[in-house]
Parts: C-alpha cells; sequence; structure tokens
C-alpha cells in the first residue's frame, strides 16, 4: 500500500476508458493507493480497481458498445436514461460482469464517490466504509454520481435529488488532499483543453425549472471546471499532485460507437504510467 498518497479520477462518459488503461497498469505493478476519490465514470471504474479485477473495465466500456440495450436514443425515449441504469448497476455486478464484492470489502483501500445535490448545486460524497454491509447501496451513489443532466432520470438517495457527480466537483483533489498530502490525478481531457459556456439555457430553465440552485450551477460549470484545470496545473508545478491524462483532445461522441477508438484511448491510458513509471515512484516516494 503506498503512503500518504491518494488517486484522483475524473469521469467523461466513454472517455473514462483511458483511465481504465491507467489503473489496469497500477494493478500490474502493484500500486495500491489508500484512498481514491473519482466522480462518474472515474467512480465506476474505481470498483474494479479495488476488487482487482483487470480487464473489466475495459470489458464494461467495450463488450456492450453495440448492444443498443446498454446505451441508446430509444432507451432515453422510454425510460429517460440514454444509458441502461438497471444493466450498468445490477446486470454487469451480478450476471454479465461478475464484480468481486468480497475483494472490495476486505480491501482496506477507501473509496470517495461524489454526486450533485440539485437541490443546493453543492457535492455529496459516499464513503465505501460507511457502506460496507450494503456495498449495492454504494452502487447507486455510483449511478447517481453517473447520471448526466438530460440523458438520465434523477436518482432520489438519502433524501437527496442526485445527478452527475462532475458538475459540481469534476476533479476531487480538494477532497483528497485533505487527508493526504499529495495526490495522483487521472484525467480524461487533454491539458489543452476548457469548456465554454452552456448554450441551452432556455432548455435547462424549463427542464429543471424546480432546481433553481441547479440551474445556477450548470451556467458556472464551465468556469468551476476551468477553474479546476488552472489549480491543478499550479499544484503539479508545487509538486503536489502529479497529473495523467491523454497527450491529444479526445474526440468522442456521447454514444460513441467506434471499437477501435476505445481500445486505442485504453492503451493510450495504459502506455503514459508505464512510458512514465520512473517519474511516478519518484512521486510516490
Amino acid at each position: 500500500m503506498i503512503d500518504n498518497c491518494a488517486l484522483v479520477l475524473e469521469g467523461g462518459g466513454l472517455r473514462g476508458v483511458f483511465s481504465a488503461g491507467v489503473l489496469d497498469f497500477f494493478l500490474d505493478n502493484q500500486l495500491d493507493f489508500p484512498y481514491i476519490t473519482g466522480v462518474s465514470a472515474g467512480a465506476c471504474n474505481a470498483f474494479s480497481y479495488i476488487s482487482k479485477q483487470r480487464n473489466r473495465n475495459l470489458r464494461i466500456f467495450t463488450d456492450f458498445l453495440r448492444d443498443k440495450r446498454y446505451a441508446s436514443v430509444r432507451n432515453l425515449i422510454k425510460t429517460g436514461n440514454a444509458f441502461s441504469m438497471d444493466i450498468m448497476f445490477q446486470d454487469l455486478q451480478d450476471k454479465l460482469l461478475p464484480f468481486d464484492y468480497e475483494t472490495f470489502k476486505k480491501s482496506k483501500q477507501e473509496l470517495v464517490i461524489g454526486a450533485t445535490n440539485m437541490f443546493n448545486g453543492e457535492t455529496v460524497y459516499f464513503n465505501k466504509s460507511d457502506y460496507l454491509d450494503n456495498i449495492k447501496h454504494l452502487f447507486n451513489a455510483t449511478r447517481a454520481s453517473s447520471s448526466l443532466p438530460f440523458f438520465s432520470q434523477i436518482v432520489k438517495l438519502e433524501g437527496y435529488d442526485l445527478l452527475d457527480g462532475g458538475l459540481s466537483d469534476p476533479v476531487p483533489y480538494k477532497k483528497a488532499l485533505e487527508i493526504h498530502k499529495k495526490a495522483v490525478v487521472v484525467l480524461t481531457r487533454d491539458s489543452n483543453f476548457r469548456q465554454k459556456p452552456y448554450r441551452r439555457k432556455q432548455m435547462l430553465k424549463y427542464y429543471y425549472k424546480d432546481y433553481p440552485n441547479f440551474i445556477k450551477l450548470m451556467l458556472d460549470k464551465y468556469s468551476i471546471y476551468n477553474d479546476h484545470m488552472n489549480k491543478l496545473t499550479k499544484l503539479e508545478e508545487e509538486g503536489k499532485i502529479l497529473i495523467i491524462r491523454p497527450k491529444n483532445p479526445v474526440k468522442f461522441k456521447r454514444l460513441e460507437r467506434n471499437l477501435s477508438k476505445l481500445k486505442s484511448l485504453y492503451s493510450e491510458g495504459y502506455n503514459i504510467p508505464k512510458d512514465n513509471f520512473e517519474r511516478i515512484i519518484s512521486f510516490l516516494s
């Protein structure tokens, strides 16, 4: 177990296949971080990393790519979810790609998942250590963290109305640095990417009219994200974090079907830490 260093995982939908490659490299080299925090796809990836199930995340991203029951516009129209949440958070874990609950529960690694509270626009965090007797409840928190505005139904959990954790806390590095002195941060965008202001204001105000603080968050999220990126750059210059990210812009559709593009990004995720292994070990020690 690595001492005094956290692991932070950005979301990004299917771009999370990059992080899947990074985490498989960590598994192959027995790099076990004591504290992992993530949102959306980052949180999803963390489960298989902690349960030590190499390649499972890659299979989740690729094996069901062309199965319209898994992800499709038809799903969105019929259920309000573009991605089938029942398949992602029930069938995958229990039938299609069985999750190793025992290894996950026995691991000393902490997992903290962020989701956005729609009532106040702030982040609600769920800790693995609080749900060891009910891991499926933790999956529900991850479902909330992975639920994209307009593409997913609102998740009601523990009295909260929740959506995508990446809106209020795009990269939860602050949470990690409250616990540990330094962190490895895995991003799914290149270093030049910055978000632009949200354009669909009227649609947003109509669709989420009962959540004025959430509307404000959505209109401010580009600024929040860009501020995160700028501060992460500064923290890396100060030696407090180490960033692993794609070298070039990642151009994926929301429902990307190109298998070779996904596998290529996974390989990049695996090879970047491999090529920088000495630098990573130096940072960790």
